[in-house]
């Protein structure tokens, strides 16, 4: 389906990184941020649960093999586009 509501999200892996969280925020901010990808283990994960046609900043987070947190990464700016043209 494309009707922006879910996405691949590519990122630059981290050696001591276990796994990676994806928090999306209607802000650069970082303000009302909310996880919509948990425990991801590598790059190239898909996401769900985006509003198409709205632009929102994405954070990284890995956790290492002891559990400790990262600090967020530079946020990323996107948005996904409804390409779906049967509805």
């Amino acid at each position: 389906e494309y009707d922006g509501t879910r996405g691949h999200f590519d990122f630059e892996e981290a050696e001591d990184a276990r796994s990676y969280d994806l928090y999306v925020s209607p802000t650069p901010t970082g303000e009302g941020a909310l996880l919509l990808g948990r425990d991801l283990k590598k790059s190239g994960a898909l996401v769900k649960g985006f509003v198409a046609g709205r632009d929102f900043w994405a954070f990284i987070v890995w956790k290492d093999g002891s559990g400790r947190l990262s600090r967020p990464s530079r946020p990323f700016k996107f948005r996904l586009e409804d390409h779906f043209a049967e509805k």
